[in-house]
């Protein structure tokens, strides 16, 4: 699977450089999602062995960037292998979980530029954002940005 990222950056930011820890962080979930959904097709698809290597490709076409214009970075099974996986397939459960008991937490970062309902967030309003910073029911949703594929 392949994904086209256009960025109009001077560089890479750490999400883009690095799937796997990004994808364990909650930050960036298209490559898992891609990956498992390519792997559900070759699997429903080719039933007899042997079946393709799977990986999802991000292409970051980046003229401004010192090794551009087009960079990819890759996402494969070793992303959803061993105690990596399993904590990215945990993290990816507690987010749908999220969504669907409707906890949407304030968390501050460069993704707020880009967020649909930003213009109505509070997150500059500092009693919300105390709240969001202190609260233990968000604990385990800000201890997602710790996360480290190498600590695991």
């Amino acid at each position: 699977m392949i994904d086209y990222k256009f960025k109009f950056g001077a560089s890479a930011a750490t999400q883009d450089k690095n799937l796997i820890r990004s994808a364990l962080r909650g930050e960036r979930l298209q490559p898992p999602f891609y990956y498992l959904l390519a792997q559900h097709w070759a699997e429903e698809q080719l039933k007899k062995p042997p079946r393709p290597a799977i990986e999802a490709d991000f292409y970051y076409i980046a003229p401004r960037w010192s090794d551009g214009p087009l960079i990819s970075t890759r996402y494969d099974s070793e992303g959803l292998d061993g105690n990596v996986g399993k904590a990215t397939k945990q993290t990816i459960a507690y987010l749908v979980d999220g969504v669907h008991q409707g906890r949407f937490f304030i968390n501050r970062g460069e993704y707020c530029g880009h967020c649909d309902v930003a213009p109505i967030c509070r997150k500059n309003h500092p009693p919300s954002l105390w709240r969001a910073e202190n609260d233990p029911v968000t604990e385990p949703h800000r201890a997602l940005r710790e996360k480290d594929p190498k600590k695991l």
